[in-house]
């Protein structure tokens, strides 16, 4: 195991996917860093909005680019036969191996923002403080901690589907705008505040919601919000995944 994880890790950080992602990231705080003043980023405020807004959209990418790295750019048959090991030890391995790039590349761009941030700083372009950074660092750290739970329901629903965009688009898009709009076509009837409660344990409301607010701000509910939506993700997806993987052709 260690040995596939390490030749996935030297694989990741040394693709030219990667390395485009990590450039292109770098391009936008540089961008930032050119238009700071014109908008008038120039508060502490302004600093955690801005950011925490990015890192909201950035994870997104992170987690792609994660699971695109982990499950397309590899000969699954070549893999198999050179470790030795069976699709179902390979599906957790990946796992393992997306949630380990997610959380690398999460901690790389909350670095990479905090030195724009000291960056404005030094020009003059902005005044953050220091409750600012430290305020910036907990939400980065909420988000990597409820990003565990997305990129369990982004693996196993692309595994199962044996599609990366789609096991993305479902999670990320699909189920979360499909549930808003019966919600609101539903917000009178009887069955209504059960989509709603639905909706809520969706992993990606989860990540948005406890990683802007935190647990104490979601009220006294938080924590079952959170248990029944880790569930929802073994139950529904994780273990269906690792099911219609296992049982999969080798090719």
């Amino acid at each position: 195991m260690i040995k596939y994880i390490k030749a996935e890790f030297y694989r990741t950080f040394h693709s030219p996917l990667y390395k485009k992602f990590l450039a292109f990231c770098v391009g936008v705080m540089l961008v930032i860093l050119g238009v700071w003043k014109p908008l008038k980023f120039s508060d502490s405020g302004d600093f955690m909005v801005g950011m925490c807004a990015l890192a909201l959209v950035a994870i997104i990418l992170v987690i792609s680019i994660a699971m695109t790295i982990a499950y397309k750019t590899k000969d699954t048959k070549v893999q198999i036969l050179s470790y030795g090991m069976t699709r179902g030890q390979m599906y957790f391995y990946d796992l393992i191996t997306m949630q380990a790039i997610s959380l690398v590349t999460t901690i790389i761009l909350g670095l990479i923002a905090l030195a724009t941030g000291f960056v404005a700083n030094l020009l003059g372009l902005a005044s953050v403080t220091h409750e600012a950074y430290i305020g910036f660092i907990a939400f980065v750290l909420r988000l990597i901690l409820y990003s565990i739970n997305l990129n369990n329901a982004i693996f196993g629903l692309g595994y199962l589907l044996n599609s990366v965009p789609l096991g993305l688009i479902g999670h990320i898009v699909i189920l979360p705008a499909l549930l808003q709009i019966a919600t609101a076509f539903t917000i009178d009837k009887d069955f209504g505040p059960y989509i709603m409660k639905f909706l809520k344990i969706q992993p990606y409301i989860i990540l948005q919601d406890f990683a802007s607010d935190g647990i104490k701000a979601m009220g006294a509910d938080a924590y079952k919000i959170i248990g029944a939506g880790v569930i929802y993700v073994i139950v529904c997806f994780l273990i269906p995944g690792y099911l219609a993987f296992k049982n999969r052709e080798i090719y």
